[in-house]
């Protein structure tokens, strides 16, 4: 039975993230822009990144602050499934955003 909630709750996540994922493939991307600087001839410069972790305890609850830090600029990275042993299921969430 746990083995089974396991792959449900891993199929969720997955379509979550791809749904996110999708979502933020709209917007213009920073290394799309940093590429076309290059091409054309000026100076390179690095992207820095701001770094965001949430930990939820259930795949809604990772949506739902998705959802809210997207509206601040963050992009959703990754989402692992952990499951100490012991422990009921939690989600951590990985965000990036540009630092200005």
């Amino acid at each position: 039975m746990h083995i089974k909630r396991y792959r449900w709750v891993s199929i969720l996540v997955l379509l979550v993230t791809a749904m996110i994922g999708a979502a933020g493939n709209m917007r213009s991307s920073p290394c799309k822009a940093q590429a076309q600087q290059t091409a054309t001839g000026r100076k390179t410069v690095l992207q820095k990144w701001e770094v965001h972790v949430i930990v939820a305890g259930t795949a809604a609850a990772v949506a739902k602050e998705a959802n809210t830090l997207g509206d601040q600029g963050w992009e959703l990275v990754s989402v692992v499934v952990d499951a100490p042993e012991g422990s009921p299921f939690r989600y951590v969430a990985y965000f990036k955003r540009p630092k200005s």
